[in-house]
């Protein structure tokens, strides 16, 4: 077989076909990421004006519903490429395979291979091919994780909303004379609930966990308590009750700063659904979100001398500025 029978055998109909169809499918899936990013490109410019101007207040959940949010959007656009160059890889790969079948029968010299190559781009084929490939994998892994990721924030979202909507039960209503979510710090972290009363300030970090037995419990929804750490079936939770004292050593010198250096903080950690043993042995005291209602309510009937609400002002303002950031 010759060099110019290499070529006719490899470019048939079939592959001719295929190509056309590869390029309307990838063409269709460009215009799909072209077209998302167009429709931003249009809101930004149409001029559309709001029709409330003020900040919000942060939701419960604020901070993870973002990252959620934008986690998603990436995951649509991604896909699209994903899909996009798992196709490009199938055509290359299918056209390379023949192209080598077609020069294992022809048997050409190096010299008639390389000049074949160079002056049909055959070159091409291979290296779209490995590209492709490359691509193809390097999102299948990304796909996987932020899969995993999502389900991770979707869990923390859901566990934070459930807290938010446990302190508006009428005792904490009833006590609280400000409640606060999402409190972002001075850094890329925040604090989860705070709630503001007379007798002091509770803040309340959310750490939300699936249930299952595991090596530490047979029993699925129990967690055991021990100075530092939190024992959930399956795995040790260290890190909770340092990042607890973090942010409550940081609200205390926000409160230093407004003149409350007395003012008392009531540092807890809330585990939705769970049933939480031996809560007293914790350094910082855990428990589900009822337990958080009874632990503000019974807390605020036993201060013998609260603070008075107009001494108060300053910090209730001041949280107030510092959560009030949503767009409407």
């Amino acid at each position: 077989m010759t060099p110019s029978a290499i070529i006719d055998s490899f470019f048939t109909p079939g592959t001719v076909n295929f190509l056309a169809g590869l390029i309307g499918a990838c063409g269709s899936m460009a215009l799909a990421v072209a077209a998302l990013h167009y429709r931003e490109k249009l809101r930004n410019e149409r001029g559309d004006k709001k029709p409330v101007t003020t900040k919000l207040l942060r939701p419960a959940g604020f901070t993870v519903g973002k990252e959620l949010d934008d986690l998603t959007d990436q995951i649509i656009t991604r896909l699209l490429v994903f899909a996009a160059s798992g196709a490009m890889a199938t055509f290359a790969g299918t056209a390379t395979l023949r192209l080598a079948l077609s020069v294992l029968r022809a048997k050409p010299g190096w010299h008639q291979l390389l000049e074949l190559a160079i002056e049909h781009a055959l070159w091409v084929f291979p290296l779209f091919f490995m590209l492709s490939m490359m691509t193809w994998v390097g999102l299948a892994i990304w796909t996987w994780r932020a899969f995993q990721r999502q389900a991770d924030l979707r869990l923390g979202y859901r566990g934070e909303t459930a807290v938010g909507e446990a302190l508006n039960h009428r005792k904490v209503m009833k006590v609280a004379l400000a409640i606060y979510h999402d409190i972002p710090g001075d850094g890329a972290w925040n604090i989860d609930h705070i709630v503001v009363t007379n007798a002091g300030i509770f803040m309340i970090e959310t750490k939300t966990r699936t249930k299952r037995a595991g090596r530490h419990s047979v029993e699925a929804d129990v967690v055991e308590c021990q100075g530092e750490v939190i024992r959930f079936p399956y795995w040790n939770d260290e890190r909770t009750v340092m990042q607890t004292d973090h942010n409550a050593r940081w609200l205390r010198q926000f409160l230093n700063r407004l003149g409350l250096a007395t003012f008392p903080i009531h540092a807890v950690i809330a585990l939705p659904g769970w049933n939480v043993r031996n809560p007293e042995r914790l350094n910082i005291p855990a428990m589900n979100a009822n337990g958080v209602v009874q632990h503000i309510a019974s807390t605020v009937s036993q201060t013998a001398s609260p603070l008075d609400e107009s001494q108060l002002k300053p910090l209730l303002e001041a949280l107030d500025e510092r959560c009030r950031t949503v767009d409407f």
